[in-house]
């Protein structure tokens, strides 16, 4: 994927072309028409505005970042959705993994007792708390049973915490449940949630970021 980030200020038709290889790059992922459209729109904004001032040429960088990042939210949770259930929980630990989780393990899916992952992480130098982790690629709220048997399995396994990650979303009862004083506390990871992790820890992305130049004021009139 094409991540605009950071982007800021902009001088010259030099930027124009700099925009260009933004669009070229966007469309080799497969950007739909209205996509390319949008983006292309963007770009002759820029064309015009070329000539005023250096507020409303930040705009307008401003703007085309973050469509791009609504369309890289979108195409993310597309893939997501639409993955191997297998290759979404090792993208889930590796995520784990740049969360600062350690000693992550998958679990035998025979005997995981409603438990993907495994993972641990320190709290100074003499505490070590076990998060036993579900992943759910499912279209349907999660329900509340599902964090029911996640608790039951903690407890089986003696773990500290449970985590549940779905693509979709929780029911209102769910995100009740997991509020009820309990030694075995139970954190919900969403899909839009996931989507923003996954683009924080740039899993599954990257950033490519376009050199945008702007005058030198300071320099020019120091010289």
């Amino acid at each position: 994927m094409y991540s605009l980030l950071g982007v800021s200020g902009f001088a010259g038709l030099d930027h124009v072309r700099e925009l260009a290889k933004a669009r070229n790059a966007l469309e080799k992922n497969d950007l739909t028409l209205s996509e390319r459209k949008r983006l292309d729109d963007r770009i002759e904004m820029v064309r015009f505005l070329l000539l005023t001032d250096e507020d409303q040429q930040k705009s307008i960088i401003s703007s085309i970042v973050d469509s791009n990042q609504r369309i890289l939210k979108n195409r993310l949770k597309e893939k997501l959705d639409n993955i191997n259930p297998h290759t979404f929980e090792r993208i889930i630990a590796k995520l784990l993994s740049f969360m600062g989780y350690a000693n992550i393990e998958a679990t035998k899916k025979s005997r995981d007792g409603g438990i993907d992952i495994v993972a641990y992480s320190d709290i100074g130098k003499l505490h070590r708390i076990k998060t036993v982790v579900q992943v759910k690629r499912i279209k349907a709220n999660v329900g509340t049973p599902v964090v029911d048997n996640l608790r039951g399995a903690m407890n089986a396994c003696g773990a500290d915490r449970g985590l549940i990650i779905t693509t979709s979303d929780f029911s209102k009862d769910c995100r009740k449940s997991t509020k009820h004083d309990s030694a075995l506390k139970v954190h919900l990871i969403n899909g839009n949630e996931l989507v923003d992790l996954l683009i924080q820890h740039e899993v599954g992305v990257k950033s490519e970021n376009i050199t945008i130049y702007s005058i030198d004021e300071d320099f020019l009139s120091s010289v």
